[in-house]
């Protein structure tokens, strides 16, 4: 949740695979999730699909339009299942980060991010499938995770095999097999796209001592 309020009492749905956003366009508004999960992605010259994150409930894009920093979208965003957004003119973006108290919330929301940020760069810098897989595994539970019981988190989203493929750049077929490593060494557990992963396997698993102090 990125702490800033906004009248979400009128919300426009979009449907599954909707393209809410297009790389190049210019946006007339900026959005806030109220429910659901979009994914940000760009389409490579090869024509790939390459996913650069998820963003779910709370979260706002695209945030670089509405602070007026740049014009066109960086990327796609695409409705990932059916969502929710409400609509923000760069007018009451910039009437709510007047307000200290707002721009303090969105502030804390943006270093969180940043913190998690690095942690996706990190998987994508790793030689080794099976490490990019852990690290991409550590940031999405970071940024998507929820402590159901003492050390085991479970990821609010819904990903196929072919999902995380795209997220690091592998083949599904790499990442299929690297992700039933993982539950062999029962560092997570894997049904009907839901993961539940034990944060302390993956942490021993990542070897970093840096990444125990983050919280989610």
């Amino acid at each position: 949740m990125n702490g800033v309020s906004f009248d979400e009492s009128a919300a426009r749905r979009y449907g599954k695979s909707s393209i809410i956003v297009y790389q190049g366009e210019i946006p007339r508004d900026g959005f806030l999730i109220k429910k659901g999960v979009v994914r940000v992605y760009q389409i490579g010259a090869s024509g790939d699909s390459r996913t650069v994150t998820f963003y779910t409930k709370g979260d706002i894009f695209p945030v670089a339009w509405l602070s007026g920093s740049t014009a066109p979208a960086m990327y796609y965003y695409e409705a990932f299942d059916d969502v929710d957004l409400v609509q923000i003119s760069r007018e009451t973006w910039a009437t709510a980060m007047a307000n200290p108290k707002e721009l303090q919330a969105f502030s804390a929301y943006m270093v969180k991010n940043y913190q998690s940020s690095l942690i996706r760069i990190a998987a994508l810098e790793q030689a080794k499938a099976h490490d990019k897989i852990a690290y991409t595994l550590f940031y999405l539970m970071l940024r998507h995770g929820r402590e159901i019981m003492p050390g085991i988190c479970r990821l609010e989203l819904k990903l196929k095999h072919q999902d995380i493929a795209e997220l690091v750049g592998l083949t599904r077929e790499t990442t299929a097999i690297e992700v039933h490593s993982l539950q062999t060494a029962k560092v997570l557990s894997y049904q009907n796209q839901r993961y539940l992963i034990k944060r302390e396997k993956l942490l021993n698993i990542l070897n970093e001592d840096s990444l125990r102090q983050l919280e989610l």
